[in-house]
This record gives C-alpha cells, sequence and structure tokens, in this order.
C-alpha cells in the first residue's frame, strides 16, 4: 500500500478509517488534538490513542523530531535537551551552579546555589524570628514560670504515656517511638502554661501525633 500523502509504502496492514481521519486532521490539515477530536466527535484521551497506535504500526510515516542541542551551564558540555531553552545536562549540574543571586527579601547580591532565595544573613534572620514567636508564644502563655524537671513529671506519671497508656522506654534512642517526652496537655500555642498541672508524659509518637490538638481520643485511636 502507497501512502497518499508521503509516497512511501506501507505495511500489508492497512490503517483503519478512524486512524487515517486522525492522521488527516492532525499532520495534514495541522490541527490541535483538541480541535481534531472535537471535529472527530470523540475525547483527547481516545484521539491520543489512535495516533499511538497509529505511530506505533506505520512509524515512517511520521516526521522524525530533531533534538533540542544545548549545553550546560555548570559543564559546558553538549546535550540533547527536552526543550529549546535547556540549561542544565542533568540534576546534579543544576543543583552544583552555584551562581550570583539577589535575595529576595533585602535585595543585595550573593553566592547561592539553585531555589535558594534568600542570603544566609536574612535565612538565619528567619529561623531566629520563628524561634522567637515560639519563645513570645511560651512567655505568653505562663506569666508565672515554674522550673519543672523533666524526670518529677516522667515519674509522677510511673513513665506511662498518658495518651496511649503505654510505658516509655528511657534507655532508647531519641527517636524511637516510646521515647518519653514532656507533653503539654493544653498546648502552648492554644493558651497553656509552663506549670506541673498542664504537662504529662508522653511517648514520642503520640507527642508528634497529638501536636497542637486538644483532641485526645484521635491521637488514641491513631496509636492503638
Amino acid at each position: 500500500m502507497k501512502c497518499p500523502h508521503c509516497g512511501k509504502y506501507c505495511p500489508d496492514q492497512q490503517p483503519t478509517k478512524k486512524q487515517l481521519e486522525a492522521y488527516r486532521l492532525m499532520y495534514i490539515e495541522n490541527k490541535s488534538q483538541k480541535d481534531a477530536a472535537a471535529a472527530l466527535g470523540i475525547s483527547q484521551p481516545a484521539m491520543s490513542r489512535r495516533i499511538v497506535s497509529l505511530r506505533e504500526r506505520f512509524p515512517f510515516v511520521f516526521p522524525q523530531k530533531q533534538a533540542n542541542i544545548c549545553f550546560c551551564d555548570y559543564c559546558g558540555k553538549e546535550f540533547a535537551g527536552k526543550r529549546v531553552d535547556s540549561r542544565y545536562c542533568s540534576q546534579s549540574c543544576h543543583m552544583n551552579d552555584v551562581k550570583s543571586r539577589v535575595c529576595q527579601r533585602c535585595g543585595i547580591m550573593f553566592m547561592g546555589k539553585p531555589m535558594k532565595w534568600l542570603c544566609d544573613r536574612c535565612s538565619a534572620e528567619g529561623k531566629r524570628a520563628h524561634s522567637d514567636r515560639r519563645q513570645a508564644a511560651k512567655r505568653a502563655a505562663r506569666p508565672i514560670t515554674e522550673l519543672i524537671k523533666r524526670d518529677d513529671v516522667f515519674k509522677r506519671d510511673n513513665w506511662e504515656c498518658q495518651v496511649c497508656g503505654k510505658v516509655t522506654n528511657p534507655d532508647a534512642d531519641v527517636s524511637h517511638p516510646l521515647y518519653p517526652n514532656v507533653d503539654h496537655i493544653i498546648p502552648l500555642s492554644r493558651g497553656g502554661s509552663h506549670t506541673m498541672d498542664n504537662v504529662q508524659c508522653a511517648c514520642r509518637l503520640c507527642n508528634i501525633k497529638k501536636s497542637n490538638h486538644l483532641d485526645y481520643k484521635s491521637c488514641k485511636e491513631a496509636t492503638v
């Protein structure tokens, strides 16, 4: 069978009328996939399946896509980019490309890697401000400061998690789910105080899941 469009000979297996109609709309009339699907009265996924099946059966009918020859901004190596304006040949070159950038907060120039928008000074100030807000919440929550020792809280509660009821393990690693933590019954961010009657022993897992919530029931169900 001879292709009426390019003049090349196709295999004996002929494409269906639906596939030829899809090919005519997209590659002869140069319509978009959305417009071609609307003209045929089908969905875009169905249109895509027709074109894919036709491309797999008759690959020589379709024009070959030329590769975009680009040069890496970091290592200078030539590579075939997905886009015409591709800048890096690999993810490692992208992350190691240290260039002069403008701080989004203070506007000064600094040397930084991609995805870094703040200079070291502004970044440290942001972390310090977050810590100051936390400390300010603590000070506002507890006008009367009490010196609380962790061991006193744990001994009072018999080293048992007051959320799930499991016995904590003080000899475990600090990242272990059963490592004992001091938990505020009413969180500091909710106006709770830093006093002995507002703290309790909790395992690390329950302390993380409880976060600043007041709902104990959901936390118990999550730990069962």
